[in-house]
């Protein structure tokens, strides 16, 4: 035993003498046998982090991509990068009605013994029907004259709409009239018994002889949240047995409208309404 102990030494001697590096490190004499055991000490160190990368790699399925803690209705509602809560992705509805306001009462005079045209002057909606439209057949639009036309099936009243328009600039008859209001409604959706099942609220300014829009303020239902226009194309409906709309950029107050509803949902507001969509 003492004979390959000395045997050992003297190698690491000649080597150290000679300037040769050792075969496992590559480093030369006492340095050589101290670089062993950092390499050693390396080794062991790596498998160690070795192990820990499998710890964290098997939770990552925890934390990444396939988590599965958030369903995919999670994730469209929050964002497909999202790692939590954030803005919600807002729901998209386009919605064509014709509002009708040919039974309108009798309009709110700001002075009794003055004209419905003076500025002040009120139009009150009180539960006017909502009808469904569909675009109507290019031979209709051309019997009507109008470029545009919507079938109007007045037998299917979605909602009733409520609110008032102001006039905002007297009609005296000369070139100044322009045919201003501010109208505010709130249209009342209904269930398929009748009851009203959701509320939307919008306002803003009107003219006659052009589109209007209108913004959405608020709702009760599915328009909980809601945000939004409303455009307003003013007309009425023609004489034939088929009542299809017709534009009229003349038509003064009190209007009836092609209104076409451009509204952002907010999801939360759908569940469990989610057939009203339909």
């Amino acid at each position: 035993g003492g004979v390959k102990g000395n045997d050992e030494q003297k190698t690491k001697e000649q080597l150290k003498a000679q300037g040769i590096p050792h075969p496992e490190t590559n480093e030369v004499g006492a340095d050589a046998q101290t670089a062993t055991q950092r390499k050693k000490k390396s080794n062991k160190s790596h498998k160690s982090r070795a192990n820990d990368d499998y710890y964290y790699s098997a939770e990552s399925s925890y934390y990444g991509s396939d988590d599965d803690y958030y369903s995919s209705a999670d994730s469209s509602y929050y964002g497909s990068s999202s790692r939590g809560p954030s803005t919600p992705q807002l729901v998209p509805l386009v919605l064509e009605a014709f509002q009708d306001a040919r039974v309108v009462q009798e309009p709110v005079l700001i002075d009794p013994l003055g004209s419905e045209f003076d500025a002040g002057t009120k139009y009150v909606y009180a539960n006017e029907p909502l009808y469904t439209v569909q675009l109507d057949s290019p031979g209709n639009r051309a019997s009507q004259g109008a470029q545009d036309g919507y079938y109007v099936d007045d037998s299917d009243m979605i909602a009733t709409v409520a609110g008032t328009c102001t006039r905002t600039d007297p009609n005296f008859g000369n070139e100044q009239y322009v045919g201003r209001a501010y109208c505010e409604f709130s249209y009342h959706f209904l269930d398929e018994f009748g009851s009203i099942e959701a509320v939307l609220v919008a306002e803003g300014p009107v003219q006659i002889g052009d589109y209007s829009t209108l913004s959405i303020t608020g709702g009760t239902g599915i328009f909980r949240g809601t945000v939004g226009s409303i455009i307003l194309e003013p007309g009425s409906i023609g004489l034939q047995s088929t009542p299809v709309f017709v534009p009229d950029p003349l038509l003064d107050l009190p209007s009836s409208y092609i209104v076409n509803m451009f509204i952002f949902l907010d999801p939360l507001a759908l569940d469990g309404h989610e057939g009203m969509l339909s």
